[in-house]
């Protein structure tokens, strides 16, 4: 075999390793490209090639051994040619970008229909486009996953939180992401049952949300930030924007509990009070609460309402709608229908819910529950204040430590390290 044959047979085997399968079945084509046929057009006096067709017309003239020492030449350049271009598209190749929601998010659902009604406000208001904007980010992040809820609080209630989360992420020597105890975990059953919850209502209707016990074990929310616009007693964006809400405790109220629980001296109280005067966040604007609830367990710890409480007596979704209660003993297929169809919702604005807590999903940091907190404190005061709440919760866990008590823990964050350590230590 003559030189020009071996160049030849490699030239054609390397065209049929690169060449798309498709190529392989295109011989009739092939007979009709070469120079000056389809495969090859002038574009001011230079040729462009189409590789597929040159390459698949230079291995059926190899395999009838009329290939010339020029053919070989200049199916070479068609081969490179064609190499450039696969390896361009490989490189150019991005990482999947994750699919869109099927339907719209809760919040998006909502302004379909009231989007008017929020521009309005949105126009005196100028500060909280940018932060709609991030929560429907948020939303959009967790739609296939999570249903989500809005609740405003105002900031002293906050502190209670962030101490919690700082002393259980000492005490458990674990991160929380994302998380906070929306209520003392010590305070609230390991289990509730929304559905009793609905029938605790129904047989009495002088029942309110805001009775002490209620208050406790129930949290007010909206299904989109703007929900229950035309009512500003129910709004997560009234009372957001109004910096208020309905009965607050005061903050030593909320700390004294706590701390007796833990057995934790009371002077810490004083000295958390003394840290918000100090950085002027006694009466800085309220914090609103975007609570994500895993799909699958949404129905276990939430449930459609309206104002006080009470459940939602109008049918929206049949498969779900006790006739007899007169109530939807769900809510996941409410809220799948409310982004899907908000148009056919009568008085959609007026739907809200309540979050039941319970120790085993709501006050359960590895329950799949995410809270996200949003709020107008100024960057500089925030990094100072947390630096400082992590420290007081971090010296409360350590003289704990050191007087050898018996460290209550949340049962579902598990026996810490630190309470092992504390047990230990209260044997020697």
């Amino acid at each position: 075999m003559n030189s020009i044959k071996i160049i030849a047979l490699f030239l054609a085997l390397i065209g049929a390793y690169t060449c798309p399968a498709q190529g392989m079945h295109s011989f009739n084509d092939g007979l009709k490209t070469h120079r000056g046929s389809p495969a090859s057009t002038a574009t001011n006096g230079k040729e462009k090639y189409n590789p597929a067709k040159l390459t698949a017309a230079f291995r059926l003239r190899f395999q009838r051994g009329s290939l010339k020492q020029e053919d070989i030449l200049f199916n070479h350049s068609a081969l490179q040619q064609e190499l450039k271009e696969k390896m361009a598209t490989q490189n150019s190749t991005k990482a999947p970008v994750p699919s869109a929601p099927v339907y719209l998010t809760q919040t998006e659902a909502h302004l379909k229909i009231y989007k008017d009604k929020v521009d309005s406000y949105l126009n005196n208001h100028p500060t909280i486009a940018p932060a709609l904007a991030r929560l429907i980010e948020q939303e959009k992040l967790y739609d296939r996953t999570h249903y989500v809820f809005y609740h405003t609080q105002i900031i002293r209630l906050s502190v209670m939180q962030d101490f919690l989360k700082e002393f259980y992420q000492f005490v458990s020597m674990a991160k929380l992401n994302d998380f906070v105890f929306l209520r003392n975990p010590h305070e609230i059953n390991e289990k509730e049952d929304p559905n009793k919850i609905m029938e605790d209502f129904r047989s009495n209707e002088f029942l309110s949300d805001h009775n002490v016990e209620f208050r406790k074990k129930l949290l007010s929310v909206n299904l989109a930030f703007f929900g229950n616009i035309n009512n500003s007693g129910e709004s997560t964006f009234h009372y957001f924007k109004d910096n208020r809400n309905i009965n607050p405790p005061s903050l030593k109220e909320t700390f004294n509990k706590v701390f007796s629980y833990l057995k934790i001296d009371p002077k810490y109280i004083d000295e958390i009070e003394k840290m918000l005067e100090g950085l002027g966040l006694i009466n800085e604007n309220a914090v609103v609460l975007q609570i994500f609830v895993p799909k699958e367990k949404v129905d276990q710890c939430v449930y459609l309402s309206s104002a006080f409480g009470r459940p939602y007596r109008n049918e929206i979704v049949s498969s779900c709608y006790d006739k007899k209660k007169g109530y939807h003993t769900r809510i996941a297929p409410i809220l799948d229908y409310y982004k899907e169809h908000p148009e056919k919702i009568v008085d959609l604005d007026k739907l809200q819910a309540r979050i039941v807590f319970s120790q085993d999903i709501m006050l359960n940091p590895h329950s799949g529950v995410k809270i996200v907190r949003y709020g107008t404190v100024d960057h500089n005061k925030n990094n100072a204040y947390k630096a400082r709440i992590k420290e007081i919760a971090a010296t409360v866990a350590k003289d704990m430590l050191k007087s050898k008590e018996v460290m209550p823990i949340n049962p579902f964050i598990g026996k810490a390290p630190l309470q092992r350590l504390i047990e230990y230590r209260a044997k020697l």
